[in-house]
C-alpha cells in the first residue's frame, strides 16, 4: 500500500517539467528541516515543480544524510555546488547590521552577500530552484490557510490532511533504523494506555518563552490516564514533574546528565553520539505516536511534526481548542 503511494508520488513529481533542489539539514535542529520539507513538497506539488532531495552535507548526517536512517522516496542530487549556493534564506545585504568592530559579523554578512551573488550568477546556467528562491512561498501562512486537492495522492483537505499525506510518503526507517529503535523502544516499558508529551528546554529559550510543566500538567489532568511518556532534552524537567506531581507515572528516554539540547554543539557532535541522539529522538516519536493523546506546543517542532505525523491525537496546550497552529511568519 505504501509502496503505491510512493510510486505514485515519483510518477507525479517526476512528470513535472521545473525543479526545485531541497537543501536539507542546513542549520536548524532534525524536525525543523523535515517540517520544512513536507511544506516544501506541498508547494511544489500545488505549483508542479519537480521535487529534488540534496542532503550530502545535512547537520544531522552519519555518512550519506537523509539514507542514513530513512528509505529514499524521491529523486536525489549529490552535486556539490548546493553545500555552497543552496540556502534557506540569503536575503538583500542589510548595511544596519553591519559592525565593523566585530570581524565575525563582518565576515558572516560577507558570506551571505557573496553567497546570494554567487546563487544568481549560476540561476543563468542551471535550470531549477534553489530552496532560498522559495522558501518565502511555502514557509508562510498562506499555505496553513489553503485547502489542498490533489487527486493522484488522493489528498483532498486542509493543510494538516495534506502533511499528513506526505509524512505518510516519506517517513519511512530504512532496516537498520528500525532495527535500533525497536532495542531503544523495548527497552522502555510504557503500560497500554498513556499520554505523552514534549517539554523542551535547552536552547528553545532564545526563540520563545518555554511552556512550565504545570502548564502541561493541567493539560494531563484533563484526561483519565495515569502515566506519561515524556519527550525532554533536559532531566531537570523530569525532576520536577516527579517532585511536584508525584500522583503521576513518568517515562522518558532522557538521560539523568541531559541537561538540555543546544542545535550548535549538537552539529559539531562526534558522528556516532549524533546518530545515537537521533535515533533515541526517532524512538521516543514511535512511542508517543502510540499513546491515547499527545501534548504538544505549536513553539516545538516535534509538536508540529507529531500534528502531522498523528492529527488524531495531537493536541497544542496554547492553540485554540487544542488544534496546532503552524508560525510560519
Amino acid at each position: 500500500m505504501k509502496e503505491n503511494l510512493i510510486k505514485q508520488y515519483n510518477d507525479l513529481n517526476n512528470s513535472f517539467k521545473k525543479i526545485l533542489v531541497f537543501h536539507l539539514g542546513i542549520s536548524a535542529g532534525f524536525f525543523s528541516e523535515y517540517n520544512c520539507m513536507i511544506f516544501a513538497m506541498l508547494y511544489c506539488l500545488q505549483h508542479k515543480i519537480q521535487f529534488v532531495l540534496y542532503s550530502k552535507d545535512a547537520n544531522f548526517k552519519y555518512k550519506d544524510g537523509w539514507t542514513d536512517y530513512f528509505e529514499p522516496f524521491c529523486k536525489s542530487t549529490s552535486f556539490w555546488t548546493h553545500k555552497y549556493l543552496n540556502a534557506k534564506y540569503f536575503g538583500p545585504l542589510n548595511l544596519s547590521k553591519l559592525n565593523f568592530k566585530d570581524i565575525n559579523n563582518l565576515k558572516y554578512q560577507a558570506k551571505r552577500f557573496s553567497h546570494s551573488i554567487f546563487a544568481k550568477i549560476s540561476k543563468i546556467f542551471v535550470p531549477y530552484f534553489y530552496t532560498q528562491d522559495l522558501w518565502n512561498e511555502f514557509y508562510n501562512k498562506e499555505m496553513v490557510q489553503q485547502e489542498y486537492d490533489i487527486p493522484e495522492l488522493a489528498i483532498k483537505g486542509d493543510f494538516t490532511h495534506a502533511c499528513n499525506r506526505l509524512v505518510e510518503i516519506t517517513w519511512n526507517y530504512n532496516a537498520p533504523t528500525k532495527k535500533n529503535i525497536e532495542e531503544l523502544t523495548n527497552n522502555c516499558i510504557v503500560p497500554d494506555k498513556y499520554l505523552s508529551c514534549h517539554i523542551r528546554g535547552g536552547d528553545k529559550v532564545i526563540e520563545y518563552e518555554l511552556l512550565s510543566v504545570s502548564d502541561y500538567i493541567r493539560a494531563v489532568k484533563q484526561y483519565d490516564y495515569k502515566s506519561v511518556f515524556v519527550l525532554t532534552d533536559d532531566y531537570r524537567i523530569m525532576s520536577e514533574l516527579q517532585d511536584r506531581y508525584p500522583e503521576y507515572n513518568y517515562y522518558t528516554l532522557c538521560q539523568e546528565y541531559e541537561a538540555g539540547y543546544d542545535n550548535s554543539k549538537f552539529t559539531q557532535t562526534d558522528l556516532e553520539l549524533k546518530k545515537q541522539s537521533l535515533l533515541k529522538l526517532f524512538a521516543s516519536i514511535e512511542i508517543m505516536n502510540k499513546s491515547e493523546v499527545f501534548i504538544g506546543t505549536k513553539t516545538s517542532n516535534p509538536s508540529i511534526f507529531m500534528s502531522m505525523y498523528n492529527p488524531g491525537i495531537t493536541k497544542g496546550i496554547d492553540c485554540v481548542n487544542g488544534k496546532m497552529e503552524y508560525l510560519l511568519d
